[in-house]
């Protein structure tokens, strides 16, 4: 019979397949036993310079995208700033 650290419930431990390996976590607190922890492999994150480049270019063209709003709402406004103007 073993205690959790955390919350010291009595035998709260379950065993737990992650990623190949099998460790034992606390039902209530979700604490790893030490004792009994492997270390288990870390999961390979696969095409991660493809979803850099997507990154860069979803964000090159939201900036593109701004930048020409800009300009065509300057131009409209000024626009409308000589037409008032010639009013007066």
């Amino acid at each position: 019979m073993s205690n959790c650290p955390n919350c010291l419930a009595s035998n709260p431990f379950k065993k737990v397949d992650r990623d190949g390996a099998v460790i034992e976590i606390c039902e209530y607190c979700n604490t790893i036993k030490e004792e009994e922890c492997e270390e288990y492999p870390k999961k390979q994150v696969q095409n991660k310079s493809d979803t850099g480049l997507v990154d860069k270019i979803y964000y090159g063209w939201l900036i593109f995208m701004v930048v020409i709003s800009v300009i065509v709402i300057g131009f409209a406004l000024f626009d409308a700033f000589i037409k008032f103007f010639k009013y007066l």
